[in-house]
């Protein structure tokens, strides 16, 4: 069993702070040489999935039972989001490897300590129209 626990409560980061936490394991596979820790943001919403890992740290566990403390410097972009066709989520993710088991925790990255919410898309006759009214 692997888990992550970060320093804060509450999971939001400003650009340029640093998220601490601790990787606690137990009971690792017995083929596990390595743990990967990986912060990393996806998109979710219509359209395709955009991911990216911006920071990726492994350790070699000497046992089956540890922990690993880590200190990330969160990224100062692209910033958290939400919005009615696409939203933008931070990860933190801990791999056992060789092997599928894995955890993740999402966290919030965002100038406001919160996801910017982005406003509803409006109807394209609305969108054109306002475009038409504006351009000369």
């Amino acid at each position: 069993m692997i888990s992550i626990k970060l320093e804060k409560e509450d999971p939001s980061y400003l650009p340029g702070e640093t998220i601490r936490g601790r990787v606690v394991w137990t009971l690792l596979q017995t083929k596990t040489q390595r743990l990967d820790l990986e912060l990393g943001w996806s998109t979710i919403g219509r359209g395709s999935v955009d991911e990216e890992i911006v920071f990726s740290l492994s350790m070699d566990p000497t046992s089956d039972k540890g922990s690993w403390d880590f200190e990330i410097i969160a990224p100062l972009r692209p910033y958290s989001f939400s919005g009615t066709l696409i939203s933008l989520q931070w990860t933190l993710r801990v791999s056992e490897s060789p092997g599928q088991n894995f955890i993740a925790t999402n966290i919030v990255i965002s100038p406001k300590s919160a996801p910017i919410i982005l406003p509803p898309i409006d109807s394209e006759f609305d969108l054109a129209n306002r475009w038409k009214m504006t351009r000369k």
